[in-house]
């Protein structure tokens, strides 16, 4: 999957989920639930197919690192087809997630601000964000 591709389907898997994948302490989480077919993930979760996720991605309390660091997330994410680069992918999941915890109030303009940043900066299409972030 291109940079591009993966840029539009984690938008519009974002849109269409309208919510956010957090825990009751607010970590972001890949998947909110832990099962590998929870239908609320965030950035990188959405990439992670369901036969590669495993609860052990989640473990905040033992390992609360980045994708550019969490072997166990890069697996995955190799497994799922996904080329792994780091800074493109790094800086999508800091997109998602610094702009989640800066306000759970207006969640969906704050995230069409940060996504339209990233695009900048990876000279990435922004029609996927005028049709999901209307």
């Amino acid at each position: 999957m291109k940079r591009q591709e993966m840029f539009d389907f984690v938008i519009t898997k974002l849109a269409k989920q309208r919510a956010i994948s957090m825990d009751k302490h607010g970590n972001c989480l890949y998947r909110m639930n832990k099962k590998a077919d929870c239908k609320t993930k965030c950035a990188i979760g959405w990439l992670i197919k369901d036969e590669f996720y495993e609860p052990a991605i989640d473990d905040v309390e033992n390992d609360n690192t980045y994708v550019l660091y969490n072997n166990r997330v890069q697996k995955a994410l190799r497994k799922s087809g996904i080329r792994v680069d780091i800074d493109f992918l790094a800086d999508l999941q800091n997109a998602h997630d610094l702009t989640t915890q800066q306000t759970l109030a207006g969640i969906r303009q704050n995230w069409k601000i940060a996504f339209t940043h990233f695009a900048e900066m990876y000279s990435l299409k922004t029609d996927v964000l005028n049709k999901a972030f209307k």
